[in-house]
């Protein structure tokens, strides 16, 4: 959720790569982050997409039910 805000920083810290880890499909993850969250997150990629992070991975948890 913070990528938006801290891209720049990293990678100017000579970060490159990006390993997202989403729970956002986990019960726990749903009860306490409000909905607006994910936008935020999918903006935090995109613009570090656009600094030029790459390759960007983003792992996701499937949950049943």
């Amino acid at each position: 959720m913070l990528l938006a805000a801290q891209g720049g920083s990293l990678y100017e810290a000579g970060l490159r790569r990006l390993n997202i880890i989403s729970h956002a499909g986990s019960r726990a993850f749903l009860e306490i982050t409000p909905p607006r969250r994910l936008g935020q997150v999918l903006e935090g990629i995109e613009l570090c997409r656009q600094i030029g992070f790459g390759p960007i991975k983003i792992n996701a948890v499937a949950v049943k039910g």
